[in-house]
């Protein structure tokens, strides 16, 4: 926990956003997206700590052969994947992923970010809600997909030694791994220490379990609480041991931070002039998934929360929300106007501290033009069912064959047209209106002919 001035540092943020159109219609596909952008940040200094970054890499190969392309670690950096992260001599520096994992690097350490991922996936099930007051908008109903996220971690510890406090791993195709040069660890929601020196990794666990392995090898072993293990090179066989019981567990807590103290509170508290604390905990409260909103392009995005204390620095997508007297403050932002998938990043700052929590924005295409795709001039038909289809402005209305059909939100519409049973050329009339009363007409001259299976 991050402190200021000896007390925690406590921002509670209650966060809705909220699609002010409807969400995504209903699909039967499963869609996967994935990002690797802002998903692991620097939040504690001490000493000097330096970042290769792999796009420099890449470019000092083939500019410079002796550029090594190092630079100072800044606080709040983001490192993404393949960076290469070092600390020198009395140094340190703690790192945290988007869930709240945080890993901190001892002197003399050197990590690489092997794998940094994020996954949304959409599952089939719809969920219909009615009746659903969007502020601005009418009431009405709204689909959407059901989300799932998955975060896959893999850091490699060349050398030195690391802390982790990671949090438990709510889906079961989530991962963080730790390699080195002699071994693997699974963790799933645990305090794990490692130390890698001259060739050996010892690696300690406390308040959990970690799945350990040489390197090279599926023979994992599961070591528990306050248990340990020694790997040297080419070891084929784990032996787990038990930690001494004098043995005090380290924190993630950098040397130049104070230690967590236990402030005074209620009255006490106001009568020794104490500041209020703050947090660095948020929380995102979502009518629909937690972490992708499916919304469309153009579409407004409402964003409200209450962040204490009141004094604190809002910014969503790097524009500022500006609280009241209570902490209260509403954003509304546009949707970009191309499909994709985008990130929705919200920053609380008080003084010297920050947080940051990242949501995904999943943006659907929306077609404005108006085109009939079906029928097309001089189809023939073998039933007198048509099917009508086409794109216009979303909640425009198609009228054919005094039959009404409304266009979908994505600005695409589908249905049926009965023909009369009498055999021949038909002449279609399909009329599509705005919703400013603009009319435009389409002429589909057809021919319903039955076969002899029809005639039947």
């Amino acid at each position: 926990m991050l402190s200021f001035r000896g007390f925690p540092f406590r921002a509670v943020v209650f966060l809705m956003l909220v699609c002010a159109l409807p969400l995504f219609s209903q699909s039967e596909a499963e869609v996967e997206t994935e990002t690797n952008d802002l998903v692991c940040s620097v939040k504690g200094i001490a000493g000097t700590v330096q970042v290769r970054r792999a796009k420099v890499r890449r470019e000092r190969a083939v500019n410079s052969a002796n550029d090594s392309g190092w630079t100072d670690v800044r606080l709040n950096m983001i490192l993404r994947e393949k960076d290469i992260i070092r600390t020198m001599a009395q140094s340190e520096v703690r790192l945290e992923t988007p869930e709240g994992s945080q890993i901190k690097l001892g002197e003399n350490t050197t990590v690489e970010m092997l794998a940094l991922k994020y996954r949304a996936r959409d599952s089939k099930t719809k969920l219909k809600i009615t009746g659903s007051a969007v502020e601005g908008h009418e009431s009405g109903t709204v689909f959407h997909r059901q989300t799932a996220t998955t975060t896959n971690t893999k850091v490699k510890l060349v050398g030195g030694s690391m802390v982790t406090n990671v949090k438990k791993l709510v889906s079961s195709k989530s991962s963080f791994e730790i390699e080195t040069p002699t071994a693997t660890a699974a963790v799933r929601g645990t305090t794990v220490e490692l130390d890698v020196k001259n060739g050996l990794t010892e690696v300690k666990v406390f308040d959990g379990k970690v799945l350990v392995a040489p390197a090279g090898t599926k023979k994992f072993v599961e070591v528990n609480d306050r248990q340990a293990v020694d790997i040297a090179p080419n070891q084929k066989t784990v032996t787990v041991r038990e930690v001494p019981a004098e043995y005090k567990p380290k924190s993630t807590r950098l040397k130049n931070e104070p230690p967590p103290q236990s402030a005074p509170s209620g009255r006490d508290r106001a009568d020794a002039g104490v500041e209020e604390p703050v947090s660095v905990q948020f929380s995102l409260k979502l009518d629909g998934p937690a972490d992708t909103i499916s919304c469309y392009a153009r579409d407004s995005i409402i964003v409200k929360g209450v962040v204490s204390p009141p004094t604190a620095r809002v910014r969503i997508n790097n524009k500022q929300a500006r609280p009241d007297e209570y902490g209260a403050f509403t954003l509304a932002l546009t949707v970009p106007s191309d499909s994709g998938v985008y990130p929705l990043k919200i920053t609380a700052n008080d003084k010297e501290v920050s947080e940051t929590i990242l949501r995904t924005l999943k943006v659907a295409h929306v077609y404005t033009e108006i085109k009939l795709a079906s029928p097309v001039e001089g189809q023939v038909f073998e039933k007198p069912e048509v099917e009508v289809s086409g794109t216009a402005a979303p909640g425009s209305i198609v009228n054919v064959m005094g039959k009404s059909i409304t266009v979908n939100r994505n600005g695409t519409f589908s249905g049926e047209a009965v023909l009369s049973d009498k055999e021949g050329d038909v002449k279609m009339e399909i009329e599509i209106v705005d919703k400013e009363n603009n009319a435009v007409w389409f002429i589909r001259n057809v021919k319903y002919q039955k076969t002899a299976d029809t005639k039947k």
